[in-house]
């Protein structure tokens, strides 16, 4: 598959992982009868609960995010106001994924708590906040301009599956799906937007392409270095184990945080000058080389000073967002190793 086909695949992949908003539900006990999916929701099952649980947050940040992009005013009314059946309207958050985004956090729950037998839920800091999870969720999509869900690590754990457990346990005096989840989302969105910073998801990503191409190096490096030279983008990502819709993902986070760092820092916008403007073209046999080069430890990159290879880098490599991973951790191996 060429650039030029992905670019078109991503837009439309983007776009349904972003938008998410097609059925008009009502809130009244969460529409049971409601049975239609949305489609950002369509890829959250499969994996472990802790990875279901991920991907459909992930979603129901998605549906906000494209309705505050629709139509901000109309969202951060529907929050303020904390009107939930014009919030289910105006997102399009189906009854399906409201009742699984609440059956997989208190799995998640029963699940952290096997895990973790002496855990006893912190103080809830805010006993109202339950019951104002809806203009919470309308400060946090204002503050990241509706892109709520790049908030969300790549991967949850450690701490963030700790503060999760305390989330789940504070929220669930919700009766219904529908404030439940408003009130994980709410309670999650804030501990991420506080305790992570630009780029923390980024260098999560970094670290788990090199991994995955040092892998595959080391199990046939004959085969990875041929479909590197190739440039074949499908073989690269069936290679390293990566799916087409985690690498969405993955491009997704990346720009995001890159674009988010650009506007708070515009000078150093004008001064940056990407050291690979033509990374789409020889993104993977330049990441073949390296790990070559590297005899299959190019990972241990990922652990050097990588903000400003990062942020020079992502901004040179925005405009081929089909490819933008590869092209940003090639551009990176050339930025860090000469």
């Amino acid at each position: 598959m060429d650039i030029e086909m992905k670019k078109y695949i991503w837009a439309i992949a983007a776009g349904i992982m972003i938008a998410g908003v097609v059925t008009i539900v009502a809130c009244s006990k969460d529409n049971e009868t409601n049975q239609s999916v949305n489609p950002a929701f369509s890829s959250t099952k499969g994996g472990t609960t802790l990875n279901q649980l991920r991907n459909v947050m992930v979603a129901y940040y998605a549906a906000c995010d494209s309705a505050f992009q629709a139509d901000s005013t109309t969202f951060l009314s529907v929050c303020a106001n904390n009107d939930t059946t014009n919030f289910l309207k105006v997102t399009g958050i189906s009854s399906e994924m409201m009742a699984a985004y609440r059956t997989l956090a208190l799995q998640e729950l029963e699940d952290f708590v096997k895990d973790n037998p002496n855990f006893k839920p912190d103080e809830n800091p805010c006993t109202s906040c339950s019951y104002n999870a809806l203009p919470r969720l309308g400060t946090l999509a204002s503050a990241t301009s509706g892109h709520m869900a790049a908030l969300v690590p790549f991967k949850i754990g450690g701490n963030d599956r700790q503060r999760l457990a305390n989330c789940i346990s504070w929220c669930e005096i919700m009766t219904t799906p529908c404030g439940m989840t408003a009130c994980i989302s709410a309670c999650m969105g804030e501990y991420y937007q506080v305790n992570y910073h630009i780029f923390d998801r980024s260098h999560e990503i970094i670290l788990c392409l090199t991994k995955a191409c040092d892998d595959a190096y080391k199990q046939d490096s004959v085969e990875f270095l041929n479909i590197c030279k190739s440039n074949d983008y499908d073989a690269f990502l069936s290679c390293i184990g990566i799916s087409e819709e985690l690498h969405l993902q993955m491009g997704e986070l990346m720009m995001y945080e890159v674009q988010a760092f650009a506007e708070e820092n515009p000078e150093l916008v004008k001064e940056a000058d990407s050291p690979c403007h033509d990374c789409a073209m020889y993104a993977l046999p330049r990441i073949g080389d390296a790990v070559s080069n590297r005899s299959g430890n190019l990972e241990q990159i990922a652990y050097l000073s990588l903000d400003h290879c990062l942020f020079v880098c992502g901004l040179g490599c925005t405009s081929v967002p089909a490819a933008y991973p590869e092209c940003v951790l090639a551009c990176m191996a050339f930025c860090l190793l000469h």
